[in-house]
């Protein structure tokens, strides 16, 4: 029976077995081993001190960070160099000789934080020999059009611990900069610009404990000229050529939004003198006239700063809103034409039913649909712009809703009374009583229906009214007459 039981539970230890081999594996997995280093390997000793530097590959890390110095986790010969996910990584000047070179990885993990592994090392072989000579790389050698302010930049020379330097304008006078130490660099700027359309001469000599490079040849370029051409590099600038001062308002602002580092705007007088008036992207004016207006962004290329202008000439003048007096309307057979009538000094631009566009110069719209419409008139000179409403429809609101004939001098006559001055005119205007009986046709022009038929006075009651337009539109409604 015992027996039985253990055969029974074999299974089921098993599985548990097998989970708990599984989350093992997953948390084990999760954890980052630091790398050792491939080439050269921990403890190697001879390294040539110009050898690249490998490590093994750990992935899903977003990066290394590389140190090498004389002592574990010590910096003093490359301080913290970022190696992005490339495992490996190049003396950018060599490796000191006869040095034990300790080398710490450390490892930069997804959530933002870091590993920093063990320090392994090598030891570098003994240099006993001079190096060898070295190129320029920029600028590079014969080459023509140099900017005047390039630095000198050569390529490493395997076993150098330092460089001398000789500048000159001929291979046997260094006068731009006589020979000088310069260390164990590869890149030197001079402190002074060089001379424009020149032949450039230049002398690097490698050199270690054992020696210098022997029979290195002098290299040469030229120069170009030190004008920088600002096409490229002037700011785009987005003035009008004339600009409005409006009458409601006394002083002009002007506020420009164009890219630049600097800002010059001047007043130009009658006698074609300049008068500065600011210096920043803003400036403010009260005076009509002629204005100029500089933007510029400050260029530094080959030692040279130069500013790289646009200029623009503007107009500021009187200007104001526009009044619209009417709108005239001609009835065609392809619909209404029309002629917007303004009053003002400004220079307007119209738009029909749509304050942002189209706009145009001409004040007259053909062709117009039959209805009511809006016209926009626009100050191209920046004071604003109006609306109007051109109504061709008449509606029942624009007549009374009652009226009381009892000679009081209020309400004692009944006519078109439009709430809006843009309501149409009236050609014809009927009245009726309840069954429909004609009772006056009231001249649109007069002061309106008495409320009298053949002179007698009609009783309080509801009467109605047919009126039509000028433009031949026609509507009905009713309205109250009390006595």
């Amino acid at each position: 029976m015992i027996l039985l039981k253990s055969i029974a539970r074999t299974p089921y230890l098993k599985r548990i077995l097998f989970i708990t081999t599984l989350l093992l594996g997953f948390f084990c997995g999760a954890q980052f081993t630091c790398p050792n280093i491939t080439l050269p390997v921990n403890g190697e000793s001879d390294v040539a001190v110009d050898s690249q530097v490998s490590w093994d590959a750990v992935a899903g890390i977003d990066g290394y960070s590389v140190s090498l110095g004389t002592t574990a986790g010590g910096s003093d010969i490359y301080n913290s160099r970022s190696a992005a996910l490339v495992n490996s990584l190049v003396p950018v000047v060599g490796l000191p000789d006869n040095t034990e070179v300790f080398v710490t990885i450390s490892l930069f993990l997804n959530d933002g934080s870091f590993i920093t592994c063990p320090s392994e090392s090598f030891r570098t072989v003994d240099v006993t020999t001079a190096p060898n000579c070295t190129t320029l790389n920029n600028p590079l050698p014969n080459s023509e059009e140099v900017g005047i302010g390039e630095s000198m930049i050569w390529d490493y020379a395997p076993r150098a611990t330092g460089y001398r330097l000789a500048i000159g304008t001929s291979e046997t006078n260094f006068d731009l900069l006589p020979e000088i130490d310069v260390g164990n660099v590869l890149r030197y700027g001079l402190p002074e610009n060089l001379p424009i359309n020149t032949e450039i001469y230049i002398r690097i000599v490698p050199y270690n404990e054992n020696g210098e490079a022997i029979t290195c040849t002098v290299q040469r370029f030229t120069t170009g000229d030190t004008s920088i051409d600002c096409e490229s590099f002037s700011p785009e600038i987005s003035i009008p050529s004339t600009i409005g001062l409006c009458v409601e308002v006394p002083d002009l602002t002007i506020e420009s939004e164009d890219n630049a580092d600097g800002y010059r705007w001047f007043r130009i007088n009658e006698d074609a003198t300049e008068v500065l008036l600011s210096e920043t992207n803003i400036f403010t004016t009260r005076e009509i006239g002629s204005y100029r207006y500089e933007a510029y962004t400050i260029v530094s290329l080959f030692g040279e700063t130069t500013e790289c202008l646009n200029v623009a000439a503007f107009q500021v003048v009187r200007s104001e809103e526009a009044v619209v007096d009417r709108v005239e309307v001609d009835i065609t057979g392809s619909g209404l034409d029309l002629t917007v009538i303004v009053t003002g000094s400004g220079n307007y631009e119209y738009a029909l039913d749509n304050e942002t566009g189209i706009y145009q110069d001409n004040n007259i719209f053909r062709n117009v649909s039959e209805g009511d419409h809006q016209v926009f008139v626009r100050d191209k000179n920046g004071c604003g712009t109006i609306s109007y409403t051109f109504i061709q429809t008449l509606r029942q609101d624009d007549f009374p809703k009652f009226f009381t004939p009892n000679n009081d001098g209020i309400n004692d006559y009944w006519q078109l009374l439009p709430l809006n001055d843009n309501v149409p005119s009236l050609q014809a205007l009927y009245i009726f009583d309840r069954y429909g009986n004609l009772l006056s046709q009231v001249n649109p022009d007069s002061t309106g229906w008495d409320g009298t038929y053949k002179g007698r006075p009609m009783p309080s009651s509801t009467y109605w009214y047919k009126a039509v337009s000028i433009y031949d539109k026609a509507i009905q409604g009713y309205f109250a007459l009390k006595r």
